[in-house]
């Protein structure tokens, strides 16, 4: 669903991407600061353009691949703590608050229904790996890779299906999704192009998605400053 209208966009900006096993870290941090970043250049081009540009944030903590490892014995993530940091670091410049903390958990029973979508599209086929049982997308007419959907030996949904369905969740009320991961990008590239394939299969609009990458706290705000402006120029 797209909800421009006229002169608006709605743009979500998805930063401080932590799991529940782990301490945030300045390089959570720094993905904060790109995303105020993002938004302030927004802010200019609303203006520039007198275009209405209504900028939403999102927190995603991911609390379900951790239920599935035993191997964490730190001390319990805190999201009051973990709001307030991101809070102090950003100031004014996003609005983070409990009330838009996303929580993987909760992207089961979507990805349960894409998954769905997907058997009724005739694009789904199972497959032994290595000893496990794996429901994949087959890649339907477009022959494209094949992407693992669920695995029955630890009633587990994989990463692709999930993001495909928080994309589906943020695509629901924005016309543009930046998503700001903390690390490199050769983590997260197979991840990404897979869900998109997820995404196109079930007829969703992908164009509006634009992944940024934070390897490294000793990076520069000002290195982004062209890659964020180029992408919300065109779209906005």
């Amino acid at each position: 669903m797209n909800y421009t209208q006229n002169n608006k966009t709605n743009l979500l900006i998805e930063f401080g991407h932590v799991y529940t096993d782990e301490q945030p870290s300045d390089l959570h941090f720094k993905t904060a600061e790109l995303g105020a970043l993002v938004k302030e250049i927004a802010s200019e081009l609303s203006i520039k353009k007198n275009k209405e540009v209504n900028v939403m944030d999102m927190l995603f903590v991911d609390n379900y691949n951790p239920s599935f490892s035993k191997e964490y014995s730190g001390p319990s993530f805190c999201i009051d703590s973990y709001v307030s940091q991101l809070n102090d670091i950003t100031g004014s410049k996003l609005s983070t608050s409990k009330n838009n903390v996303v929580y993987e958990a909760k992207m089961v029973e979507k990805a349960d229904n894409i998954i769905m979508k997907l058997i009724d599209l005739n694009s789904v086929e199972l497959t032994n790996k290595d000893g496990e049982e794996w429901l994949v997308y087959n890649g339907g007419d477009t022959k494209s890779k094949k992407v693992n959907l669920y695995n029955f030996n630890d009633n587990r949904y994989s990463c692709a299906v999930l993001d495909a369905a928080l994309y589906e969740t943020k695509l629901a009320q924005s016309d543009l999704c930046v998503t700001i991961l903390p690390g490199k990008k050769s983590i997260y590239k197979s991840q990404q192009k897979n869900t998109k394939a997820i995404l196109s299969a079930i007829d969703i609009n992908t164009s509006g998605i634009q992944d940024f990458y934070v390897p490294s706290t000793d990076l520069d705000m000002g290195s982004y400053q062209s890659n964020v402006t180029k992408f919300l120029n065109k779209n906005i």
